[in-house]
């Protein structure tokens, strides 16, 4: 059986853009040869991913110590006094001084690029995901000491509690719905063998 061979047409590339070729090239290299940027310390339990633009990020489980949150109600409302008892940085400088160092002290910061793209409109879902993942889970190859410092701020703070608030909740809802599933399809299991399956699924 002979396989006919087929040709793809030739593409010219537009002469009236001197930079298109350059651009193109680049644009393979960043897909094609440019390195990821990979977690050095990974953490024992905690599963990782690569993002499309090739970083490896901590998956979140709200179970794993290193990504739950404990904290008290009197925990909660030190934290709320301190935060509001907090000043602007270099408060007695003139605003455009102020502006300048802070904008050189939040310079190359991923998270800070995240909130200012958010100004008017709604955080991506990459950089709300980054503050999700604590002070303590960003990686050296991607974030710097003023993200670690944004994320273990009292809003962040609040934004994982809330996330972990929702697992919980989702995972109370869910748990009865699966141990009823898990014994409609496997009859034969003892009555507690799911509950105990399922349980060590749970968020706690």
């Amino acid at each position: 059986m002979r396989v006919r061979q087929r040709t793809l047409p030739a593409v010219s590339l537009p002469h009236h853009e001197p930079g298109f070729l350059h651009q193109k090239q680049t644009l393979l290299h960043n897909v094609f040869m440019k390195s990821p940027l990979l977690e050095a310390n990974k953490i024992p339990g905690v599963h990782y991913a690569l993002t499309t633009d090739g970083i490896e990020l901590p998956i979140v489980d709200v179970t794993h110590p290193a990504l739950a949150l404990t904290v008290i109600d009197t925990e909660q409302r030190a934290l709320v006094e301190k935060f509001l008892q907090e000043k602007a940085p270099f408060p007695g400088l003139p605003t455009f001084l102020r502006y300048s160092l802070q904008r050189f002290f939040l310079r190359g910061s991923i998270l800070v690029n995240g909130i200012r793209q958010a100004q008017g409109t709604f955080m991506t879902g990459m950089h709300t995901y980054l503050l999700k993942l604590g002070p303590t889970m960003l990686g050296s190859a991607y974030a710097k000491p003023i993200d670690r410092r944004i994320a273990a701020s009292l809003p962040v703070f609040a934004v994982r509690l809330r996330m972990q608030d929702v697992a919980q909740l989702m995972a109370e809802a869910l748990l009865p719905a699966l141990v009823k599933e898990f014994r409609r399809c496997r009859p034969s299991i003892p009555s507690q063998g799911p509950e105990i399956a399922l349980a060590r699924e749970e968020p706690a």
